[in-house]
């Protein structure tokens, strides 16, 4: 009977023991804090690049908003009034310059060109010139 009451005493002692809260030694607690520290750069790190890669995406998808197609088809038109004043060239010369900004910037209409291709393509309308009428 003695024994059985030591064992549960002890017993006892161990479970308080254990409900207890540790207290952690400031070497403990600054290993914890640095480890803690490390687990969080590690983790900032990987977000950055995943941001990184979704930005990149994100740009890279893109298109011109209404505004901004709006802008180009000005330009077009802009360059286009100043080339000539003759209706027929200048029908042949919007299709010209609307075909070639397809072309350079590999899309299926000048609505889909991304907007970070947008100075770019205002560069190149200002810069265009008509191929040589036969």
């Amino acid at each position: 009977m003695e024994f059985k009451e030591q064992y549960i005493e002890l017993f006892e002692q161990m479970e308080d023991e254990l409900k207890r809260p540790r207290v952690l030694s400031e070497r403990e607690q600054l290993m914890a804090s640095m480890k803690l520290s490390l687990e969080t750069a590690e983790e900032i790190g990987a977000v950055k690049n995943e941001v990184k890669e979704i930005r990149g995406m994100v740009e890279n998808q893109i298109t011109l908003d209404h505004g901004e197609q709006r802008r180009l088809q000005k330009a077009v038109a802009q360059r286009i009034y100043l080339q000539t004043r003759d209706p027929v060239l200048r029908n042949r010369f919007f299709r010209e310059l609307y075909r070639e900004l397809k072309d350079r910037f590999g899309t299926a209409s000048y609505k889909d060109i991304k907007r970070k291709d947008m100075l770019a393509a205002i560069r190149y309308i200002e810069g265009w010139i008509p191929r040589k009428v036969s």
